[in-house]
């Protein structure tokens, strides 16, 4: 069932999928602004790939497509205010449900869950690299 959530087709919230939401992240994190080229390192995926998840928050006008500053051949990708409104919504939406994931954990178990958590991040830092745009390679 985890596995679902981050498969890219899965619909997270507000129609946004899990991926979706990642490039909206990254380009609010980033001043709302991120290099079309960058994404494909970050979400670890063909360039095929990252431009069929950017078509459709292009087409929802999330997101604009425009010439990169600092390379005119290079494509950028711009959070629209509809963009960073729908990030917010889903990160309310995304937090309401961990919310209630932690409040059907019984509370005396708690700690031993966010324990488990920090290992499997702090795996998942070691296998991927610190760097946001390391490629994974554990196998």
């Amino acid at each position: 069932m985890v596995m679902r959530l981050f498969q890219s087709e899965t619909v997270l919230c507000e129609g946004v999928t899990f991926a979706q939401f990642c490039i909206l992240d990254h380009a609010a994190s980033r001043g709302g602004r991120i290099g079309l080229s960058d994404l494909h390192g970050l979400l670890s995926v063909e360039k095929s790939t990252t431009t069929r998840m950017v078509g459709p928050l292009v087409r929802r006008k999330l997101m604009e497509k425009a010439t990169s500053a600092h390379d005119s051949r290079a494509i950028d990708l711009v959070l629209t205010e509809k963009g960073n409104e729908m990030h917010e919504q889903v990160w309310k939406c995304l937090s309401g449900f961990l919310e209630g994931v932690m409040r059907r954990i019984p509370g005396d178990r708690r700690h031993e869950v966010l324990d488990a958590l920090g290992i499997f991040i702090r795996s998942i830092r070691r296998c991927c690299g610190e760097n946001a745009g390391g490629a994974c390679d554990c196998e």
